[in-house]
């Protein structure tokens, strides 16, 4: 949250990808929906590389994913990296 409210204030991108393994640390239904949620109304964006987590169902409870979420324009460039 901390971190979120830092890139409100100041822009900037935070990062949290996807191990090796393909497993991930945050919980798509408790943390990174409603983070990117406040981020894109606030005229940011949130990804998962690929796609927005926004637009994926939730398969349960804890599930974990990847997340970039922050400005519209480095999101964008973190994303052409991950192509």
């Amino acid at each position: 949250v901390a971190d979120v409210h830092r890139i409100l204030h100041r822009g900037g991108v935070f990062m949290y990808p996807q191990e090796r393994d393909g497993s991930a640390k945050l919980r798509l239904l408790y943390e990174v929906n409603p983070l990117g949620w406040l981020v894109e109304r606030a005229g940011g964006r949130v990804s998962e590389g690929a796609q927005s987590p926004l637009e994926r169902s939730v398969e349960h409870m804890h599930q974990r994913v990847a997340v970039i979420l922050g400005s519209r324009d480095e999101v964008a460039r973190v994303e052409a990296y991950h192509r």
